[in-house]
């Protein structure tokens, strides 16, 4: 959400809604493995986004989920290619917190907006 002054005064707008298009592709094909399902209704309660190292499929997509969210750093703060990468970097075996906050971005939940932490 960003201010955006109109001679009504300031309103908030939802900012990148048709500037990052890919944000719809990025949930489309995200390596979602479901873990948890309700009881009643079969539905999913819980999934994780598996991406394997050896899956030029899921690497190619954790790829453009990166290009977002350096473009992301791009528009909000004024870094370096050294500290974007650095903030972008992680070990496999654990998913940082900004992979989650660029997901639910690209769902469109602005509870846990890209720039919480």
């Amino acid at each position: 959400m960003v201010p955006v002054r109109t001679a009504d005064g300031i309103v908030a707008q939802i900012e990148g809604e048709d500037k990052w298009p890919v944000a719809d592709e990025l949930i489309r094909d995200a390596p979602i493995r479901e873990v948890e399902h309700c009881e009643t209704c079969g539905q999913a309660i819980e999934a994780v986004v598996e991406v394997l190292a050896g899956a030029k499929e899921q690497l190619d997509w954790l790829g453009r989920i990166m290009s977002l969210a350096w473009e992301l750093l791009d528009v909000f703060y004024k870094l370096d290619d050294g500290q974007k990468k650095a903030l972008l970097s992680f070990s496999p075996g654990g998913a940082p917190e900004w992979l989650s906050q660029i997901l639910n971005w690209c769902r469109g939940d602005l509870s846990k907006g890209v720039l919480d932490g």
